[in-house]
């Protein structure tokens, strides 16, 4: 599988994290992680990959007695 470079650069407030081979493609971030994690969220159709967000269970309401 080919892989995808991403660069992270800090700035003066924060840290922007794009597409080594397209800077068109970035997001920012407090932290470096979160500027990754923000690109990987927003480009995961262009880096193949899908994210299943799982809800969790509903709970189940009491009866009135």
């Amino acid at each position: 599988m080919p892989s995808i470079d991403i660069v992270v650069r800090k700035r003066r407030e924060d840290y922007l994290a794009c597409l080594a081979d397209n800077e068109g493609i970035w997001e920012c971030g407090r932290t470096g992680i979160e500027a990754v994690g923000k690109l990987v969220f927003s480009a995961r159709a262009m880096l193949g990959i899908s994210i299943i967000e799982e809800k969790p269970p509903r709970a189940k309401k009491k009866g009135r007695v």
